[in-house]
């Protein structure tokens, strides 16, 4: 496949995915529980395919174990900080905040990989970055009203650790293939994820969220999209596919105004709009 069309199918994927875990969350208004059944049924999804990897996952080593252990925690840390942004803030502001991420793989792969960007590219990377900085701004991320942009905090942190780890998820990609990494990093996250549930205060962790359509619906999507993902940045330099990607916040934004008709001043607005205009560009 080729991987430009791989990174666009996971671009649509995690669109959608996000949108219906969006819709879950606003009813349940609880991440912990959420993140933790989320991925544990993806666990359950994928196991079956551990069958077709058992050379891969034999030949291991122990420095590779750990690394995509270790990128695991991050995502679950970042997947947590996005769920909770959308909980508790504004659906449409956090998943772009979120989603746009891409920024971040691009310049954390040029500063590991050496992977070189052009002038427009550059360009297109601070339009996000500053688009990011005027929602948030203007959503009360200050110093005097903490409280109110709590949920931004959240996005933002999931903005920072998702572009950490889909950038630095190419290099155990590149040793041990595109499925045991995405596999072992949510082996991970759902063991953050229990320790977690074990120190809460949170007494109904352990009872699966119904109705269960919304996971029939995402857990699928979600894996697809990481798969897709995996083989996009195994294939071609991730500086390239990982902003196709994840321009996904495009798609996000337009299935959250119909399902949640939430309403943006006009300033969070144009940051909304330059984030996702500097995605696209960057994608192109």
């Amino acid at each position: 496949m080729n991987p430009v069309l791989a990174a666009f199918l996971a671009n649509v994927s995690f669109a959608v995915s996000d949108i219906v875990i969006a819709v879950l969350i606003k009813h349940h208004n609880s991440s912990l529980r959420i993140s933790f059944w989320k991925s544990i049924l993806t666990l359950v999804l994928f196991s079956p395919m551990l069958f077709f990897s058992r050379g891969e996952l034999q030949s291991m080593t122990f420095y590779e174990w750990f690394q995509i252990l270790g990128l695991g925690i991050v995502l679950a840390f970042g997947s947590l900080f996005f769920v909770r942004g959308l909980a508790d803030g504004n659906a449409i502001l956090g998943g772009v905040i979120g989603g746009s991420f891409p920024a971040v793989s691009a310049l954390v792969a040029v500063f590991f990989f050496g992977e070189t960007l052009a002038v427009i590219e550059v360009g297109a990377i601070g339009m996000v970055l500053c688009g990011v900085l005027l929602s948030s701004l203007s959503a009360g991320l200050s110093p005097t009203s903490q409280s109110k942009g709590t949920p931004i905090w959240y996005s933002l942190g999931a903005l920072l650790l998702w572009g950490v780890y889909f950038a630095l998820i190419d290099i155990p990609v590149e040793n041990v293939g595109w499925f045991l990494p995405q596999y072992l990093s949510f082996v991970s996250l759902s063991v953050v994820y229990l320790a977690m549930i074990k120190f809460s205060k949170e007494t109904d962790c352990m009872r699966l969220p119904k109705p269960l359509k919304f996971f029939a619906i995402s857990i699928p999507l979600g894996i697809l999209a990481g798969l897709f993902y995996n083989y996009a940045i195994g294939s071609a330099d991730t500086a390239v596919t990982a902003p196709i990607a994840g321009s996904s916040p495009a798609i996000y934004v337009l299935l959250a105004y119909v399902f949640f008709k939430e309403r943006l001043r006009w300033i969070q607005l144009s940051g909304v709009f330059l984030a996702l205009f500097g995605i696209v560009l960057l994608a192109m």
